[in-house]
């Protein structure tokens, strides 16, 4: 919403207040109204010069935005603030501030730079006063809150205070930005009697260690990236008991100190170095699919033994592989979770991966699969990349819940840009009905980062008589909700909630680079301050909107404009199987529903190879080469409409087999079962490494398991690739050590060892 909207929507707004006052009041000065002040400020870059297009947002107020690198807040009322500055033009950076309003202030922020904020507190917890001093400045007397700084992110700061009863606190902060969740994470408190140890983790190579937490009662610090860690709130002259853990693993002997307030200094030195799974993530990208199984897929941890799979929270797969096949039961959206995890701990995956399955499909209501859409959309102020060109392709129906919770039938859309990188994707769900937007999800290329974007909208439409009805069906009022999930580092969420009444005007002539058109236009004009938040212009032939003026765009934008520039309502039968090359020796040959259509005729290399009304067709067996598939769609009036051909390469690739068995340790001459899992090996080969370095080959295995001598002591590993009927032969799958020990018990290696 514009700024000029705002002021608008607020004197109206002011206007009703005065007016409800006035009706029932008398009035009058109210002396006992607490006063509020005036917070100003700019947001900088770090060289000092203005930043571009900022959010500044106090407390859990609506965000304002600068204006020429300023901002101005009023109506604060005294006390202490959470204050937070997002740079959206440079680089989406967030940075978070505590501030004790006592009057006017000025506030600015710098990229890459914050203050240490200090409050000063008696035993009973009341402000008070105290000598406060850093390395960079000299003692000086504060009253109860002061501030230092700025200082680079990064940069160490320590804070001494004496009080006036002679006593000693010491606390240290690492600077950073803040963050959502842990806004005064550059706050010191002084108290009366208490004060801070601090320091840095190593390990015993002298490397800093991260995530290891650090406790003494019920206070605690885990070290962050830098391996450095602060606990506040010791007593004085206590003895205390410091534990240092790793997820719940013990890593270092307990420690002792009576604390002075002095200094707290105080480095730790890992006796044992825990080492967790490394960073994991999802490489199958978000995708829409059909009802058939689909494989998804992770990257290799370092140090992981095994992985976590979880849908909506249920383990859904607990293993070694990094893929894992999953055959959908329903429809709908499927969320998948992912953790590595090895004997020390585990490592989440950052990013959950959405995969939408499409339930049976319809041939009711506007579009039908394929489907597409080619709008140029542009914003006011203008987008960094000026005019945006992307192409909306309907993939199917599926059944979503709203903004209020309705259940809605919706079209799934795929959105398309040239300018998307390879994995980076786009999804909406349309409603069938209005044709408006009910939930829109984009999620960045994983080799770029993990950001991602989730809105729920929700549109409720009435007629004169208050009845629930369509927008493109009699509607003369409208209730919209909108709220979006926005999964960028101290990016704020949105939310807009607004009622409106709708106007229709026929027959208005649009002119689009797709050519001219007559269409429907609805206007939907905002009920408090007038302004037509949507213009919607509608035409039968296109099956959707042509121009669309939507004026609460959910943006960084006041304004966003769709004009269309292609369209393809196909009048023949369309595959959702596209040309392209699989590397498996199965598929799964799928087309819209067509309407009108009461039977369809698929056919290979120009045999046909079914008849019915499906809408898919798997197929298994398939030899290398192409295959070109015709879909033809016999129609209630007896006319046969044929598709454009696809072409699927089948260029297959055999798996390597897979393990059941994991990491494990055996006595010397001991016997071990090795088991594994392949869909079409007929032979297999296990390749024996033995603790000398020598190898064995095990050749013509008909069965899926193998039984290992482990006569000699030390580290045995395995590996065991598979021979398919036509000839062909799989790489080498993962291996797995077994650890052997000598006769005598004394181990040669250690248990659990990681597999390279």
């Amino acid at each position: 919403m514009s700024m000029e909207r705002r002021a608008r929507r607020a004197l109206l707004l002011m206007a009703l207040l005065v007016c409800t006052s006035l009706g029932g009041l008398t009035a009058s000065a109210d002396s006992s109204a607490t006063e509020t002040y005036t917070i100003t400020g700019q947001v900088l870059l770090e060289n000092g010069q203005l930043a571009g297009m900022s959010t500044i947002r106090l407390d859990d107020r609506a965000s304002i935005a600068s204006s020429n690198g300023g901002f101005v807040i009023d109506d604060v009322e005294p006390g202490r603030h959470t204050l937070r500055a997002y740079f959206m033009s440079d680089g989406h950076v967030a940075v978070y501030r505590e501030i004790m309003v006592s009057g006017d202030m000025s506030v600015d922020f710098t990229i890459g730079k914050n203050v240490v904020t200090v409050s000063l507190a008696d035993d009973d917890g009341n402000p008070t006063t105290a000598d406060l001093q850093t390395s960079e400045m000299p003692w000086a007397q504060v009253n109860g809150w002061t501030a230092f700084g700025p200082y680079q992110h990064g940069a160490l700061v320590e804070v001494h205070a004496l009080f006036d009863d002679g006593s000693r606190s010491s606390n240290a902060v690492r600077m950073d930005g803040g963050k959502i969740g842990e806004p005064s994470r550059n706050h010191l408190t002084f108290t009366k009697g208490s004060t801070g140890v601090y320091g840095y983790v190593h390990d015993q190579l002298g490397n800093v260690v991260p995530n290891i937490d650090v406790s003494s009662g019920n206070h605690s610090s885990r070290s962050d990236a830098s391996g450095f860690y602060s606990v506040q709130g010791l007593d004085v002259g206590v003895n205390h008991t410091f534990t240092y853990t790793q997820q719940g693993l013990e890593v270092a002997t307990d420690a002792n100190a009576t604390l002075d307030g002095e200094s707290g200094w105080m480095n730790l030195s890992l006796e044992r170095t825990l080492t967790l799974p490394g960073n994991v993530s999802f490489t199958t990208v978000p995708d829409v699919v059909s009802k058939e199984p689909f494989t998804v897929e992770w990257t290799q941890a370092a140090h992981a033994e095994r992985y976590v799979l979880t849908l909506g929270g249920t383990p859904m797969y607990d293993g070694p592989s990094t893929a894992f096949t999953f055959t959908p039961q329903t429809g709908g959206e499927h969320r998948f979770g992912l953790e590595a995890v090895n004997a020390n701990g585990s490592t989440v995956a950052f990013q959950d991966l959405l995969m939408v399955v499409l339930p049976d499909q319809d041939e009711n209501g506007h579009w039908t699969a394929g489907m597409s859409w080619t709008y140029d959309q542009t914003y006011v102020p203008a987008a960094r990349d000026g005019v945006l060109q992307r192409t909306y392709t309907c993939l199917g129906t599926e059944t979503v819940t709203d903004a209020f919770g309705t259940e809605r039938s919706a079209y799934v859309v795929n959105v398309e840009d040239p300018n998307y990188l390879p994995d980076e994707r786009s999804m909406r769900w349309v409603d069938q009905d209005s044709l408006l937007t009910l939930r829109s999800y984009w999620s960045d290329d994983p080799s770029h980062s993990n950001q991602f974007t989730d809105a729920s909208s929700g549109w409720a439409f009435t007629n004169g008589a208050g009845e629930d009805v369509s927008l493109l069906s009699d509607a003369s009022s409208a209730w919209f909700n909108r709220t979006t999930i926005i999964g960028v580092p101290g990016h704020p969420n949105g939310y807009t909630d607004t009622n409106s009444s709708v106007s229709v005007e026929e027959n208005v002539t649009v002119m689009t680079p797709a050519g001219s058109f007559i269409t429907t236009k609805y206007t939907l004009i905002d009920s408090i301050d007038g302004v037509a938040s949507w213009e919607l212009y509608y035409n039968a032939t296109v099956r959707n909107y042509v121009k669309v003026v939507d004026r609460l765009p959910g943006t960084h934008s006041d304004m966003a404009q769709k004009v269309l520039v292609a369209y393809d309502v196909p009048t023949t039968p369309v595959f959702i199987t596209e040309t392209g090359q699989i590397s498996t020796k199965e598929t799964t040959v799928e087309w819209g529903a067509f309407p009108g259509a009461i039977e369809y005729r698929l056919i290979q290399d120009g045999v046909e190879v079914y008849t019915g009304n499906a809408t898919s067709l798997p197929l298994t067996d398939l030899e290398d080469g192409n295959y070109t598939f015709q879909l033809r769609a016999i129609m209630s009036d007896g006319r046969q409409l044929d598709s454009e051909d696809v072409v699927v390469e089948v260029a297959y690739v055999s798996p390597p087999p897979t393990f059941s068995n994991t990491t494990a340790t055996a006595a010397q001459g001991d016997d071990i079962r090795l088991s594994w899992a392949h869909e079409r090996g007929i032979l297999f080969v296990v390749l024996h490494e033995t603790p000398d370095g020598s190898s064995q080959l095990t050749t013509d295995i008909e069965d899926l398991s193998f039984v290992a001598d482990l006569s000699e002591d030390g580290r045995h590993r395995f590996r065991v690739k598979a021979l398919e009927a036509d000839g062909t032969t799989s790489g080498w799958s993962d291996s797995v050590v077994v650890l052997v020990e000598a006769s005598d018990g004394v181990s040669s290696s250690r248990t659990g060892e990681n597999n390279p």
